[in-house]
């Protein structure tokens, strides 16, 4: 009897770790095709979004659906982010007559782990690798990045993504909000979605000097008192001279030896670009503002500059800065919009802006500095504290009356 009973005890054993080995098998194997869904989901993600920016002069709207849910507000923010991005690249091709990048640059998305909290949902980690020497757009953040997803009818999509190393980062934060959904909205159509962003776009880079002429009905006095010249900034003239005098400095203007050089270098590539004729010498190569005072100003020649000609934070502020009577019209950007002749500020260790540097290559991300006199990449500033991008756009003054 006992014989018996050792022997059934035996089988019940095995019996129990066969259905316990067999409930892990099929476990293991369920998670394994999440995982494998998960992960098509989110290389199917980027390999749209970044398209749809590639192929801008296809002139289509993005449809992310496939990939998020749309009734989330991050993945509509998301979505309005690349449609924004294409709605850039036609005005700069369109309006503005540069030839704005096409090329994708390559990435790799490596699947860390996958969690599931319950049945219909996943968190999932991934690696996403990016040549460092190229700009993406920002739902493209190199390093660790963390996916939300929800399953419905068994789609797995994402609600909501971050970044490990940007998400205290105020301008993902203000991009790719979780929390406030952005103002601005399409149609459904291309070209009405294009010409409701056209006006936002061209106001921007304008600043608050443009105004729509169906906003303000002005009297002819008003009219003629307050007529504007807007000339455009020519990037090939700017990174020409940029080009031209990176190693050796151009001797019709002065050397900033005080406090470096650079800033008085990139003034003088930036007023070149407004300028009109192509001596180096002539003061009708270059536009400056001379109708202000030494600190509200923007002058430089071989005598000295003024305070924003050749201080790096002063500069930035002064571009950016609204005009009233002359001056640039400029705006801020991001890397990976920035083109020739841009410019990038950079501080070094958090104690304010104390470099400025011109973009010569935005291809390649290749900009020229003084002070040290050289060609510089990307590379040498993305660990840096912070920085500034600066896109330069048009010179404002008064039209002869």
């Amino acid at each position: 009897m006992k014989k018996w009973f050792a022997l059934g005890m035996v089988a019940l054993f095995l019996l129990t770790v066969g259905t316990s080995s067999t409930c892990s098998a099929m476990a293991s194997a369920e998670k394994d095709v999440v995982a494998k869904e998960v992960l098509e989901v989110i290389e199917g993600y980027y390999a749209y979004a970044y398209g749809a920016i590639g192929n801008w002069a296809s002139k289509e709207l993005p449809d992310l659906s496939p990939y998020m849910h749309m009734d989330e507000i991050q993945c509509q923010n998301t979505s309005m982010y690349v449609a924004s991005c294409i709605f850039n690249m036609i005005f700069e091709a369109e309006e503005l007559r540069h030839d704005p990048p096409d090329t994708l640059y390559p990435y790799s998305v490596k699947l860390l782990s996958v969690e599931q909290p319950s049945a219909t949902e996943a968190v999932a980690k991934i690696r996403l690798d990016l040549d460092r020497r190229e700009a993406y757009p920002l739902f493209m953040l190199h390093g660790e990045n963390t996916f939300k997803l929800r399953s419905d009818g068994g789609k797995w999509k994402i609600t909501e993504w971050q970044s490990e190393e940007n998400k205290d980062t105020p301008l993902i934060k203000a991009s790719f909000s979780t929390k406030e959904l952005k103002k601005t909205s399409f149609s459904d159509d291309f070209e009405s979605s294009y010409e409701e962003a056209k006006f936002r776009i061209r106001k921007n880079k304008l600043g608050t000097c443009y105004t729509d002429p169906q906003d303000k009905v002005e009297t002819q006095d008003e009219q003629k008192n307050d007529q504007f010249v807007y000339h455009p900034y020519d990037r090939v003239r700017a990174k020409n001279y940029a080009n031209s005098f990176v190693d050796d400095p151009n001797g019709y203007f002065y050397v900033a030896l005080a406090n470096g050089d650079c800033t008085n270098f990139v003034s003088q590539c930036i007023s070149y670009g407004f300028g009109v004729t192509s001596g180096y010498s002539s003061e009708t190569s270059y536009r400056m503002d001379r109708s202000s005072t030494y600190y509200a100003g923007w002058y430089g020649g071989s005598g000295g500059g003024s305070y924003a000609w050749e201080t790096v934070g002063p500069l930035g502020d002064y571009l950016l800065s609204d005009k009233i009577t002359r001056g640039p019209i400029s705006s801020t950007t991001s890397l990976g919009s920035m083109e020739n002749g841009d410019v990038l500020q950079i501080s070094f260790q958090g104690s304010g802006l104390s470099h400025s540097v011109i973009c010569v290559d935005a291809s390649q991300k290749k900009f020229a500095s003084h002070s040290p006199n050289q060609h510089v990449y990307w590379s040498h500033y993305e660990n840096c504290h912070s920085h500034r991008f600066i896109e330069l756009n048009f010179f404002m003054e008064r039209a002869p009356l």
